[in-house]
């Protein structure tokens, strides 16, 4: 990320000009999305908060919605190009996001019931192809970093392995995150984190009242476990930011999808 916004700077010097990429990514999208129905992840608060910092977190995030986009809308050279673009930009950024990208495209195209067999198909193939005892050897002292605080500590080392126990665990505790998340980074706050904290709790809480408002709460469940699945095997131990860069393709297929969300959605452009 370090070496895109220094190429971004040389044109727009400082925040301006991630904001001009960002800004720019977002109309895209929203232009080559005729349903108006993807669009809805744009403008979530978890969108908000992710792709205004200049992060990770924010390209995957919009790499997911250009998936989405992707399978939603007519194709032509422009949506093709701008999903290339974006999809290319968040894997050189997060390689991880390659595990997220074939979930959404699956589930927007069949249907979540199809998108949770694709989730287990890729985890396998993963827990065949990857290294996890290099893997586990890298980050093994990420689980007693003091400055993420001794409840992701705590988290790190409870969740930490490809053992069946760990995996369990962070399905458990992904599967749950939309709603205790809010509640701890409000909590880790008052319990003297810096500002931003509180921010992104904050963020989380008026993402989980615009589900509960829509009464989507079980659906959004429901359609969010093959990235919960997907992330609880690959991830080597819980971290929710992983999961969360995929919550507002998963709120705006929830509103969406026909049923509950187990059969392949209607979108028309």
């Amino acid at each position: 990320m370090v070496l895109v916004l220094q190429y971004i700077y040389e044109f727009l010097p400082y925040y301006i000009g991630y904001l001009a990429l960002m800004a720019g990514l977002c109309f895209g999208l929203r232009y080559f999305d005729p349903t108006r129905i993807v669009s809805i992840a744009i403008y979530s608060p978890i969108s908000f908060y992710y792709v205004s910092q200049t992060g990770k977190d924010g390209i995957a995030v919009l790499a997911a919605i250009a998936a989405a986009i992707f399978v939603t809308s007519r194709k032509n050279i422009g949506i093709i190009a701008l999903t290339i673009f974006v999809v290319g930009l968040a894997f050189y950024i997060r390689p991880a996001v390659i595990l997220i990208v074939p979930v959404v495209i699956v589930q927007f195209r069949y249907g979540t019931f199809y998108a949770i067999i694709s989730a287990i198909f890729l985890s396998l193939i993963f827990i065949l192809a990857s290294d996890s005892y290099s893997i586990l050897s890298n980050l093994e002292g990420l689980t007693g970093d003091e400055g993420a605080g001794q409840l992701a500590q705590l988290l790190r080392r409870f969740t930490f392995g490809y053992e069946l126990a760990p995996v369990i665990a962070k399905l458990l505790l992904l599967s749950g995150s939309v709603f205790f998340q809010p509640i701890l980074g409000i909590w880790k706050f008052y319990a003297g984190s810096p500002f931003f904290v509180l921010f992104e709790g904050l963020s989380f809480l008026a993402f989980l009242i615009f589900v509960a408002k829509d009464r989507l709460l079980f659906k959004f469940m429901v359609s969010s476990m093959p990235y919960v699945v997907t992330i609880g095997v690959s991830s080597p131990f819980y971290h929710f930011r992983y999961l969360a860069v995929a919550y507002p393709v998963i709120w705006a297929y929830s509103r969406y999808s026909d049923g509950w969300g187990f059969r392949a959605t209607r979108f028309k452009a």
